[in-house]
């Protein structure tokens, strides 16, 4: 972190540094940041108390352990990264906005970070010196004589005024762009649904993890300052099919930026890795008469590669058969049996099932006799056609719990 910072101007540069954590065991220099809409309370550089915002970009101090917005921060904080942060409910003006504070804007500027090291903006820029040098040689020094002379008359004199016709930067040049969309009629973006707006974001993102990391000298887009993509809900108005198809590009973004999203949707993380990812689940609790949010990192939770049977109940705590045959399967390999009924003998000698168990559950299926609610849901699931028994969540829930305490 101290070498990033250490490349910045000065003025940021001295701020940051001041926030530096070090861990001990590894040497490691980071910054800790937090935006919420808790307000902090810290004491200024000169001693008088002030207050955080809702909302601000607050820094930890490493001395004090409180979260301050000193002067200068966010300035600071945008030249060691770039966010750009997707909103489910994004506002159009904001997702169309070319501007850098745009999405699209961000976006575009990232993938055209080399445009200004490209042969044809050096030849432009030549050709835009000569085209503007009479500019500045004869048009300028006419308006400037103007100007003074009204000064003179009008102010008092000592006052001489200089203008200057400025080359364009790649930034400004990228923020005179605008997005045309055919859908049937060709209009431009902020003329189209919301929906549409924010696939078009989204789909710039998708085009951007399908490139690849280019040499300086290449005219490929590159992306030159590390950013970090924070999307709220992506699947929204998004088939499932669609979703996997961003959920794979967003995942070969991730292999060169940080990605964060929030989803409620199983589709965007069922190629989940717990070596490759981290899970957070969020909720609400109540403390007394107050709701808390709560954080669980549930990334071991679930296995390497969890299917979307075992997401939904890991994450959103829904059970399904799916999920219960998977883990019956696996239980029936642990237990090296065969016979349905060795299982069920099995899952009632380890988990302690007894008739005063919640879980006994004496069923009979042809000759043969179970004695698990586990056994009897498998067999009411894999001969529907010959057993109508129904059961309900909570007990489906219990044999899921049951199964994974067995593995």
């Amino acid at each position: 972190m101290k070498k990033f910072i250490d490349a910045l101007s000065g003025s940021k540069k001295d701020v940051l540094k001041t926030y530096l954590f070090v861990d001990s065991s590894t040497s490691s220099e980071y910054l800790v940041l937090r935006k919420s809409t808790e307000t902090f309370s810290f004491n200024k550089k000169n001693g008088d108390p002030s207050t955080t915002k809702p909302g601000d970009l607050v820094i930890k101090n490493p001395q004090t352990l409180s979260y301050e917005n000193p002067t200068g921060i966010d300035a600071s904080i945008k030249a060691l990264f770039d966010v750009i942060w997707i909103e489910a409910d994004h506002s159009s003006d904001d997702e169309v906005n070319f501007k850098s504070s745009g999405t699209i804007g961000k976006i575009i500027a990232n993938l055209s970070a080399s445009f200004s090291q490209s042969k044809e903006y050096q030849n432009f820029h030549s050709a835009h010196t000569t085209a503007f040098k009479k500019l500045n040689s004869t048009i300028a020094p006419q308006l400037n004589t103007g100007l003074d002379k009204i000064l003179d008359q009008q102010y008092g004199k000592g006052i001489s005024t200089k203008v200057n016709f400025h080359f364009p930067s790649p930034k400004d040049l990228i923020s005179n762009a605008s997005l045309l969309v055919n859908d049937g009629v060709e209009t431009e973006l902020d003329e189209k649904g919301h929906g549409l707006q924010r696939s078009v974001a989204l789909a710039l993102i998708q085009y951007q993890a399908s490139l690849k990391p280019a040499s300086p000298s290449s005219n490929t887009p590159v992306v030159t300052q590390p950013v970090f993509y924070l999307i709220d809900e992506p699947e929204v108005y998004l088939h499932p099919s669609a979703q996997h198809s961003l959920r794979d590009s967003l995942q070969k973004l991730s292999l060169q930026s940080q990605v964060v999203l929030t989803t409620h949707s199983p589709y965007i993380f069922d190629q989940y890795n717990n070596v490759r990812d981290t899970l957070i689940l969020l909720g609400k609790q109540l403390t007394g008469s107050n709701k808390i949010v709560s954080v669980t990192d549930i990334t071991n939770n679930l296995s390497s590669n969890p299917t979307t049977a075992e997401i939904s109940y890991v994450a959103y705590q829904i059970p399904t058969f799916e999920f219960f045959n998977q883990l019956f399967d696996k239980i029936t390999v642990k237990s090296t049996k065969t016979a349905v009924k060795d299982v069920d003998n099995y899952i009632a000698s380890n988990a302690n099932i007894t008739p005063s168990h919640s879980l006994y559950y004496q069923t009979s299926f042809g000759n043969t006799t179970y004695t698990t609610l586990p056994t009897a849901i498998r067999n009411t699931y894999h001969h529907s056609s010959s057993n109508t028994s129904q059961y309900t969540t909570e007990q489906l829930t219990a044999c899921i719990d049951c199964l994974i305490s067995l593995l």
